[in-house]
């Protein structure tokens, strides 16, 4: 529901590495977020993909950087009925 999609939206606006607006988040690593749609035709395949996505966007970064790819499953009970079976 409209509750985890809020709480995930707030976590992106506030830790944003140094440029965060309030100190406290500063300390924090800035996150990506790297979006994977759960689909009845999902495979395990496209859930590699979305994790090699993570690490590319990881990797274009300098190493002294504070970036935290973060993979988020929206529908994620829809690939679990896919008939590839992609999460198991």
């Amino acid at each position: 529901g409209a509750s985890k999609t809020s709480a995930v939206q707030i976590l992106l606006n506030n830790l944003k590495g140094p440029r965060s607006v309030r100190p406290f988040f500063r300390q924090y690593p800035s996150l990506s977020a790297v979006n994977f749609q759960g689909s009845k035709n999902c495979t395990s395949k496209n859930v590699e993909q979305v994790f090699a996505r993570a690490e590319k966007r990881r990797g274009e970064e300098p190493k002294n950087s504070a970036l935290l790819p973060v993979i988020i499953f929206d529908e994620i009970g829809l690939a679990e009925l896919s008939e590839f079976n992609p999460l198991k």
